[in-house]
């Protein structure tokens, strides 16, 4: 199913958030990995938050950088890019 990020509403407590590569695929010694083979990057950029609840507000905006684990959220691709939307709880630090 082809979607543009305008279409996703997230709801709750969910984040969408953009994943930001930070392997490259390329090998320090300059071995080209195959997409399959490089592994997921754990940074992120907030790109929609949801409205969060009554009793548990969320606390980040779009535009932040944090890190999350590699297998969590439902991840989904727009073009050349990944989405993953994850639950505000599962997001493990701000990156100043």
């Amino acid at each position: 199913m082809a979607f543009s990020v305008d279409q996703v509403n997230v709801t709750k407590d969910r984040i969408l958030l953009r994943r930001i590569d930070t392997e490259g695929d390329k090998t320090p010694g300059g071995i080209v990995m195959p997409d399959n083979a490089i592994p997921l990057g754990n940074a992120a950029e907030v790109v929609t938050v949801g409205p969060g609840t009554d009793e548990d507000p969320i606390t980040l905006t779009p535009g932040e950088r944090v890190l999350i684990s590699a297998y969590s959220g439902v991840e989904m691709v727009a073009g050349d890019e990944t989405f993953v939307v994850v639950r505000e709880q599962d997001v493990l630090a701000r990156v100043a």
